[in-house]
Order: structure tokens, then sequence, then C-alpha cells
């Protein structure tokens, strides 16, 4: 079974500005978002034997460096592992509009293309290989999601309980209802694309919690700061040359040094 990861990138976000510049504590040191999560795209293909490709906004190949990727990374991906997403891509909000034809064309002859969040820089080898195993599925293939598990009840947009997930009135949650919501860790898209479209047939549970936290806000990205830094500790003390050269950049009224 082949299969190729592939994380999705862009520099505007409405809900946080500039999101892929952010930076987090990283077992490697200080990165952006889009550094941290092509440190883990590294890491998987090395550890789990899959190749990946990270889909960036358009780019100026006469430019050294990417808005959120350093000279560095940017060097080390822009050869062969950089996917230029056109604007139907960059602006889709389905399956089919951002996994379009100008994307999957760069998954030709692998099995699965496999889409990591970016906007989820905690997630590990564990979770990733286990989603991996879950593929290996009879025939048809089809697309597939991660998920996780809560109580409680849902309420449509008129205010009304949906049918099977309705308020037990007991104030406690162990007697409401169990169900699942997407964590919108990993999809997995068959190649070739079946007919049956992207919208998820399949579901792999896993276990709510800091791994699948996923960016979006810039609260959200409060609590990741403030978990990156708790995670790594024993690296936040350290002096600035531990990290190696690098310049000062501001997260929100914290200043962080980015290596280059």
């Amino acid at each position: 079974m082949s299969v190729c990861l592939f994380s999705l990138m862009r520099d505007d976000s409405e809900r946080l500005p500039h999101k892929m510049r952010q930076c987090i504590f990283t077992s490697n040191g200080v990165r952006t978002l889009g550094e941290a999560m092509l440190d883990n795209l590294v890491l998987w293909s090395n550890v789990l034997g899959v190749d990946y490709k990270v889909g960036i906004t358009p780019i100026d190949w006469d430019t050294p460096s990417h808005p959120f990727l350093s000279q560095r990374y940017y060097t080390q991906v822009r050869e062969a592992h950089i996917i230029e997403r056109d604007e139907e891509s960059l602006r889709g909000e389905t399956g089919d509009t951002i996994y379009n034809e100008n994307l999957r064309n760069h998954f030709t002859g692998y099995d699965w293309a496999v889409h990591v969040n970016a906007c989820c820089p905690f997630l590990t080898t564990e979770s990733l290989h286990k989603f991996l195993q879950a593929l290996d599925f009879p025939e048809p293939r089809l697309p597939m999601t991660t998920v996780y598990e809560k109580r409680g009840f849902v309420l449509d947009h008129a205010l009304r309980p949906i049918r099977g997930l309705k308020p037990t009135g007991l104030g406690n949650t162990k007697a409401d209802t169990k169900y699942h919501v997407p964590c919108h860790a990993f999809h997995a898209y068959p190649n070739p694309v079946n007919t049956l479209g992207f919208a998820p047939r399949r579901f792999v549970p896993v276990q709510h919690g800091t791994e699948f936290m996923d960016i979006d806000t810039e609260e959200d990205y409060q609590l990741a700061w403030t978990w990156s830094v708790e995670l790594h500790s024993d690296r936040r003390n350290r002096s600035p040359d531990a990290w190696g050269q690098g310049s000062s950049h501001s997260l929100s009224g914290k200043t962080a040094v980015r290596p280059v």
C-alpha cells in the first residue's frame, strides 16, 4: 500500500491572521506552525516509510524564503515536495474544491493521499500509524477521517433537540447519549478518487485530548502556546544560543527566538 501524506497551508486566515507564521515550542526548538508541521512530515516519512508533500500558496521561485518557512525549510521542500495550490483549492470549502483535480494530479501512483491538518501541531507518530493501519481495509476503498466521542445532546438551527440526542434532564453528562464528532486531524482519500465523492464514509475513533488540538482562533493559539511551553519546559529557559541563531519573533505580546 503506497501512501503520500500532504498538508495544506495558507497565510491568510480570517479568524487568526497569519496563522502559519505563529510560533510554538517544539522538540526541535521554536518553530512556526508551518515549520512544526514540516518537521513532523519529515519525521513520519522516515519512520513510517511514506512520502510527503506540502501544499502552499503560490510562490515566487526566485525568492529564497517563504512567509512562514525560513530559508532552510523552504530550500528543503521546494524542489520535490511543494504543491502550488491554485485559487480554487485555496478558497475551497468542500472536499472536491480543496482536493481538486490540480491537487490530485500530484498523487498519481499512490493508493492513498492522506491530508494532515497543519493546524494540529501536537499529533504523534503513534496516532498517524494507527490511522494508516486503518487504511488497509477490504475493497471498496472509501474516504476516511478521524472522530472522537462526546456525550450530551445536540440542537438544530431552530434550537430543537436532534432525535436520539435529547437532554436527559439529570444534569449529569454520564447519562447523556454518546455520539461522535470529527476532529479534523487526518483525512484519507483513495486514488484514483472513486465515484462516491469526497465525504468521509469510514471513521477512525481517537481519544480526544490536547494532541488533537486544532488551532483556528486566537484563543486556540494562546492555549496551544501555553501547552507547548509546558510540554517543552526543559527547553524554555535555555539561552537563545541553545535554539540556534535567530531573530526576535513576536507572538501576541510574547517574544520567542525563531531559528533561521
